[in-house]
């Protein structure tokens, strides 16, 4: 899908005339291939934006296709702990896995045991999510994509917390290893009218542009990147680091798709598009507040709600 995005997002943007027309919804969609293993990255590019939402209920949305995938939801976040309300919480794990085990993936991956055969399968879905309340090391780069590329399923679906990569990466010893065939992120270069990333004084890399080598690691190891903007003004400036990233990786060739959430009367949204100078994009309905708790309490996505449902139906054909 072809993405029209401005080389810069930055306040000035919320003054400046729209280009190129106005803005238009895509009629593109995501289809996951017959045969292979496919893995579908939802990037929350702020916090609260709905990645998460909108990752669960995609996982129940795609295991329920008539050829019956085998779907697994993978958790990527680098943040050091994993508190209560995190994803394991707001699905209800501890409910859904009374009486059974639920497979700690996050501490395997860190102590490089095996992954594949393995799984926390219900509703059709196997959850690779972080514990709250169990003690383990922060994930690291390594770890996150260990269990990317060897978790098992047809369809791996993540929810990609973006600040929490961009905010708890730091920089390695010799830099990052490429990964999927683009050039390592101690070394990337980047897209004309890009900033490079940063160094140190030293000659390393600054925190700030190790968290965003982390987060372009991460995404070009995905075929497919869903890049969701929640469009309250205050996020949207939120989400002007997490963006710029999303773009550089489009730029690189990773297949990106971008989603407008939470849409309703009170958006601009010709205000939102013209900040982030997305034209091709997705949008997805604000659900109805009663829906959002409703599920919640019943441990359940919003998947059967028929505006997010519609608009996954359109995001994968």
């Amino acid at each position: 899908m072809p993405n029209e995005v401005n080389t810069s997002l930055s306040r000035r943007h919320t003054r400046e005339p729209l280009a190129g027309g106005p803005q238009k919804a895509t009629d593109s969609a995501i289809c996951p291939p017959g045969a292979g293993r496919t893995k579908i990255g939802f990037v929350g590019l702020s916090a609260g934006a709905g990645a998460t939402t909108l990752a669960f209920a995609a996982a129940e949305y795609l295991a329920a296709r008539p050829e019956k995938p085998a779907v697994s939801l993978l958790e990527i976040d680098m943040r050091p702990d994993a508190p209560a309300g995190r994803p394991y919480d707001k699905i209800g794990i501890d409910r859904r896995f009374a009486g059974r085990n639920f497979i700690p993936f996050y501490i395997l991956a860190a102590e490089g045991k095996p992954l594949q055969g393995a799984g926390n399968i219900d509703g059709g879905i196997s959850w690779a999510l972080r514990v709250p309340g169990v003690p383990a090391p922060a994930p690291g780069l390594v770890t996150l994509h260990r269990l990317l590329n060897n978790i098992s399923g047809d369809i791996i679906v993540c929810d990609i917390s973006a600040p929490g990569i961009l905010g708890s990466a730091r920089p390695p010893v010799g830099g990052y290893a490429a990964a999927g065939g683009y050039a390592a992120a101690g070394s990337y270069a980047a897209p004309a009218g890009y900033p490079a990333p940063a160094s140190s004084p030293g000659g390393g890399l600054t925190a700030e542009a190790a968290g965003r080598a982390a987060l372009l690691a991460l995404l070009a190891d995905l075929d497919h990147a869903i890049c969701i903007f929640d469009p309250l003004p205050s996020r949207l400036l939120a989400a002007v680091p997490a963006a710029e990233t999303c773009r550089a990786a489009s730029a690189s060739g990773v297949p990106t798709t971008f989603v407008f959430n939470k849409l309703n009367a009170g958006v601009n949204l010709r205000e939102a598009t013209r900040f982030t100078g997305v034209r091709d994009y997705i949008p997805f309905p604000a659900a109805p507040a009663e829906a959002v708790y409703g599920a919640e309490y019943a441990c359940h996505s919003l998947a059967a709600e028929p505006g997010i449902k519609a608009a996954l139906a359109t995001l994968f054909g």
